[in-house]
């Protein structure tokens, strides 16, 4: 979801907006903040907020939205060069004023790690290889991922995680699993047929 400045300065004045934060959390190294939205009747608001400078790294196991009665929306998270953070959506369809609640967790350590793998794909396969994108226990969720084949680069990222265009999305199994699929860019009947190695790069976060 990639969301204009004037959308969200429009957004900021339809909304009043409470930021509340609240006692440290368990971790040494982050800080839990919530944010109160109250959106009119019939109004739909793009809400962003960034991490603190002190704890510039967000966490996307905290991050929850609650919608009250009448309302919904969507929301993302922002990897930027400075600090993380994220946008809401919400819409009011019913009569009466309805109230968002956004929970997250800033940290002053990194959220996310980088990892790589690699494939082989082969112009006589005669189906795409289908390659699971594995993420460790302390960083479990998948982030983005990049790969440059025959000089074309192809980028992904999770469905939460706000990109600019062109950028694919991948959306885990219903059992957690992104699964990323290669084709040969060699045509099938291609003689002798040719192998391509692949490697990609990808990023998993906490």
């Amino acid at each position: 979801m990639s969301l204009s400045k004037k959308t969200l300065l429009g957004a900021v004045a339809m909304a009043a907006v409470c930021l509340v934060l609240t006692a440290p959390s368990a971790s040494a190294d982050s800080t839990n903040l919530q944010r109160v939205i109250d959106v009119a009747p019939g109004a739909t608001v793009d809400i962003a907020e960034n991490c603190p400078s002190s704890s510039p790294y967000m966490q996307r196991t905290g991050f929850r939205v609650q919608y009250g009665p009448g309302a919904d929306g969507m929301k993302s998270v922002r990897r930027n060069d400075e600090r993380d953070g994220w946008v809401v959506r919400a819409t009011n369809s019913g009569t009466e004023p309805a109230t968002v609640s956004v929970t997250y967790i800033c940290s002053t350590a990194p959220t996310t790690i980088g990892k790589w793998n690699a494939v082989i794909v082969r112009s006589s396969d005669k189906k795409p290889l289908r390659a699971p994108v594995g993420c460790p226990s302390n960083y479990p969720l998948f982030e983005s991922l990049e790969y440059e084949q025959r000089g074309l680069t192809q980028s992904f990222t999770s469905y939460e995680v706000d990109a600019g265009a062109g950028v694919q999305r991948l959306v885990p199994e219903p059992n957690g699993q992104v699964y990323i699929t290669f084709s040969s860019s060699y045509p099938f009947l291609t003689n002798p047929p040719v192998n391509e190695y692949i490697k990609f790069n990808y990023t998993c976060s906490r």
